[in-house]
C-alpha cells in the first residue's frame, strides 16, 4: 500500500508540473500496489486545481475522476484529532494539518510510504517518502 499526497497527484496530471516527469515515473513503478488516498486528499486536490492553479474544469474533472475510479479512498473525520498530537510534535516546524492526518492515518493503516514532493514527510521516521 502506498498513501499519493496532493502534490504527487497535481503533479502526474499537469504536464508543466515541474515534477510531471517525476510523478509519472513514479506512477509506473506503483502500478501493482494499492494506492491510497483520503477524503480530504480529493477536497485538497481539487481545490488546489480550481483556485490555486486555475486549471480548466475539464482538467479537474478528469482528475476527480481518476481519483474515484483508480485510488482506494479512506474516510478520514476519525483521524483528526490524533492528527493534533502530530501538529504539536512537528509544530517548531510549521507542517500542514492535513498532512498530519495523513501521518496518523498512514500509521493507523500500517501504510510505510508515501507519494510525495513535499519534504515534511520526512520529519516522520516512520514514513518513507517516494519522490
Amino acid at each position: 500500500m502506498i498513501f499519493l499526497d496532493t502534490n504527487f497527484i497535481i503533479s502526474l496530471f499537469l504536464k508543466k508540473h515541474d515534477n510531471h516527469d517525476r510523478a509519472t515515473e513514479i506512477w509506473r513503478n506503483i502500478q501493482n500496489e494499492d494506492k491510497i488516498i483520503s477524503r480530504l486528499t480529493i477536497a485538497e486536490v481539487l481545490n488546489v486545481l480550481n483556485i490555486r492553479v486555475k486549471a480548466n474544469i475539464e482538467l479537474t474533472e478528469k482528475v476527480c475522476k481518476f481519483m474515484f475510479d483508480e485510488l482506494i479512498i479512506i474516510n478520514d473525520i476519525d483521524y483528526y484529532i490524533k492528527a493534533m498530537k502530530h501538529l504539536k510534535l512537528y509544530y517548531p516546524e510549521r507542517i500542514a494539518f492535513f498532512d498530519c492526518i495523513y501521518m496518523v492515518l498512514m500509521e493507523e493503516l500500517g501504510i510505510k510510504e508515501i507519494a510525495t514532493f513535499d519534504e515534511d514527510f520526512d520529519l516522520n521516521k516512520n514514513i518513507k517518502r517516494i519522490h
